[in-house]
């Protein structure tokens, strides 16, 4: 009896486990950081989880991070790029499995936390970090056909990969390019922490499920670069091109730049052109990175088409030509961001940074803003105006009242005293003719 109670709980378990888990390789991240995990189930999935189905979520706001989802052999192979700090959430909804030849349907809600870890050298007893960023975080060959490390912490990162040591400089990068011998396998990069990079090789006499998302939407340009002064608005324009001959629905777009701020987007039949206003304000100057994310439905399939975004926004009056980014932080670089108000001396050298940054290599000086500068003369320029405005009223009352048509009862007191008036003068003498006129 009682091995049939056990038989029957380890089915129960196991019917259980069939549903799709999520799960990290870490749980610990940091802003910079991968994101490695996988999606699997002890059952088969019938639908293919596409990179467009994970949402994020930052409370109850949708928010974006840079993301891909390779599928091979029964495992969805999850990367992200966890660029802020912050709680967050991950909701994938309607996934697709079978349970012993059962459809069935799951969600998945994951929450995370992105927290940078910083420590103190116990030598110098300064601040430090060891973050390391790998791009791809799945690879597919031939379509990639290297991995990138970045050391984006602030000490020296000691690695180890395969027979492989390696040292990684901050703010620098190794390429490591890629000759898989296996149709699948695992780059392990051993360090601060461990981290396992699936690498598939697909043959074409596999049964293998293209993670290269065929989509029929296009942008001019594909990478989006703006150059803009700070509290100008300025509003540019991205084409958008259905170039299939299927219609293309539910246009949804997001950003994660706050400066950004896009139009709308139509349904578009087949060959239509549209063009996407994406209006931006920065606040600050600096350079900012990020993404305009579209995601739409075509061919019965959700898809996505991501536009890289570049911005620089300098102080205005700054007379910038050279828009190169500096490979490492301002703070590093000794230099300071100057405060509203104030703007780098002439001569000093000001520069975009690795952190987002503009920064100035001297002193930042204050200056007025138009406002106030104008405000000294203001006062002098408000009476002069007002001044002239009251002395064109009073011409032109004047002008006006003697243009009046007068009455008739003014005109017959005017008639009468010009008459007494002229009665009033003396006649003066004249020569008449007395007696009768003779003719000669």
């Amino acid at each position: 009896m009682k091995k049939c109670v056990i038989l029957l709980f380890l089915i129960v378990i196991s019917f259980a486990n069939a549903e799709p888990i999520l799960k990290f390789q870490n749980e610990d991240i940091q802003s910079g950081e991968t994101i490695l995990a996988t999606i699997n189930t002890t059952g088969k999935f019938t639908k293919q989880i596409e990179s467009s189905n994970l949402v994020f979520y930052k409370g109850r706001k949708k928010t974006i991070f840079e993301h891909d989802v390779i599928y091979y052999d029964g495992i969805h192979y999850v990367f992200i790029y966890a660029n802020r700090d912050g709680e967050f959430e991950i909701r994938i909804e309607n996934i697709l499995y079978k349970e012993n030849d059962t459809l069935k349907s799951s969600n998945i809600i994951k929450p995370f936390n992105i927290t940078t870890n910083i420590k103190i050298d116990e030598e110098t007893n300064e601040t430090i970090t060891e973050i390391l960023e790998i791009r791809p975080g799945a690879v597919y060959f031939p379509k990639d056909t290297y991995i990138k490390l970045f050391n984006k912490g602030t000490i020296p990162l000691e690695l180890k990969y395969g027979k492989e040591k390696i040292i990684i400089e901050p703010l620098t990068t190794k390429k490591i390019e890629l000759e898989p011998q296996e149709k699948f396998s695992l780059f392990e990069v051993e360090g601060y922490k461990d981290f396992s990079i699936p690498i598939i090789y697909p043959t074409l006499e596999d049964e293998f499920v293209s993670p290269i998302i065929k989509s029929d939407l296009k942008a001019d340009p594909d990478f989006f670069v703006s150059e803009l002064f700070v509290d100008v608005k300025e509003t540019e324009f991205i084409q958008i091109f259905n170039l299939g001959d299927s219609d293309i629905t539910d246009l949804e777009i997001m950003t994660d730049i706050e400066y950004i701020r896009t139009g709308k987007l139509e349904n578009m039949v087949g060959r239509q052109i549209q063009n996407l206003s994406v209006k931006i304000d920065a606040e600050a100057a600096g350079h900012f990175e990020g993404v305009i994310n579209i995601t739409y439905f075509s061919n019965n399939e959700s898809n996505y088409l991501k536009i890289p975004v570049s911005i620089y926004a300098l102080p205005k009056g700054t007379n910038e030509t050279e828009f190169e980014v500096l490979d490492d932080s301002c703070d590093n670089l000794n230099g300071q961001v100057c405060k509203k108000g104030s703007i780098c001396e002439e001569d000093a050298d000001q520069r975009f940074t690795s952190d987002g940054k503009y920064c100035c290599f001297g002193e930042c000086i204050e200056t007025k803003t138009g406002s106030s500068a104008d405000s000294d003369y203001g006062w002098i320029i408000a009476v002069v105006i007002l001044a002239a405005l009251g002395g064109y009223g009073y011409y032109m009352y004047k002008k006006q009242k003697n243009l009046t048509p007068k009455k008739p009862s003014e005109r017959l007191k005017e008639s009468v005293a010009g008459y007494k008036k002229r009665m009033a003068v003396k006649p003066k003498s004249t020569l008449r003719v007395k007696g009768n006129l003779q003719k000669s």
